[in-house]
């Protein structure tokens, strides 16, 4: 668990009845105000007309109770972050991983909403880690586009909406799976068949198991594979960075399906116009495939 941190500066202005401290908490900008102290009285009971030096004369709190009291300004944003299990001792750099795979799958699984703020000591307290883990680990989602990073607010959740679908993630997937299936098509084994045909059958079993999330993973992984054997290392670059959206309105659609069963059916129809070698049908195969999202699917950024 981390020990609080202090703020990274703080002023007090001195003016008027009151003392005013700005600091700034986990990257967020605070003011709160203490009460300024009653003018001095002489030996005699008269008042003295010199103002009290209240920047020398008043204690200031300890800095753990400011960071405590300016917290918990925000901690209603983080009481939706759902509950994750304490994260095995590691390396930095495998926290950092095992801190963004937990957020990942609970941004495209959908417990992390769009808009929901998460600050890096939040985060840290609910993973049972320290900071510097979290906070890579954020860059890297935002890296991902699945959350976003504004200076003194913190970093916000962001949805997959309907309109980035329509017209950014489906066309730059028709494009590229369909440059990537025709390369891949000349390239594959029987080895290679045999893996995505080991792949459909997982979608089948969890299309029975009604498991929407393995069943996402697998479509993925389907579609991974053949971008992979394609050996364009360039197309593979593309599609592993705007994977982890796709994989999220995977994640949405596969709840959708009244029956399952038909992904697995559409990636066997795949497997059939890959192995027929004629590039035209594979063209229109992939397009259709593609083209088949829910454009009725509640849409999270609204």
């Amino acid at each position: 668990m981390s020990s609080p941190r202090a703020p990274t500066r703080r002023r007090r202005l001195c003016s008027g009845p009151y003392l005013t401290v700005r600091c700034i908490v986990d990257n967020r900008r605070f003011s709160y105000s203490l009460p300024n102290r009653p003018p001095r009285k002489r030996p005699g009971g008269e008042t003295s007309s010199t103002p009290p030096r209240t920047h020398t004369r008043h204690r200031m709190e300890p800095l753990h109770l400011i960071v405590d009291k300016v917290r918990s300004c925000y901690a209603p944003a983080m009481s939706g972050l759902p509950p994750f299990p304490p994260l095995p001792a590691a390396s930095l750099a495998s926290r950092r991983e095992t801190v963004a795979d937990a957020l990942r799958e609970a941004i495209t699984s959908g417990r992390l909403q769009a808009g929901q703020k998460l600050t890096e000591s939040g985060v840290a307290d609910h993973l049972g880690t320290s900071r510097a883990p979290v906070r890579e680990a954020l860059r890297q989602l935002e890296q991902e586009g699945l959350v976003i990073s504004y200076p003194y607010r913190g970093t916000e959740v962001l949805g997959v909406s309907q309109e980035e679908i329509e017209n950014v993630l489906v066309p730059v997937r028709i494009s590229l799976e369909k440059f990537a299936f025709r390369k891949a098509m000349p390239r594959l084994t029987d080895a290679d068949y045999a893996h995505l045909q080991s792949l459909v059958r997982t979608m089948e079993e969890a299309a029975e198991a009604a498991d929407a999330a393995l069943l996402a993973d697998e479509d993925i992984r389907f579609h991974e594979a053949v971008v992979t054997l394609s050996g364009q290392q360039h197309c593979l670059q593309i599609w592993r960075s705007i994977q982890p959206r796709v994989r999220a309105y995977f994640r949405r659609d596969a709840s959708h399906y009244s029956d399952a069963a038909v992904v697995a059916e559409q990636h066997r129809e795949l497997i059939h116009a890959l192995r027929a070698g004629d590039e035209q049908a594979l063209d229109r195969a992939v397009t259709a495939h593609i083209n088949t999202h829910f454009k009725g699917a509640p849409d999270p950024s609204e």
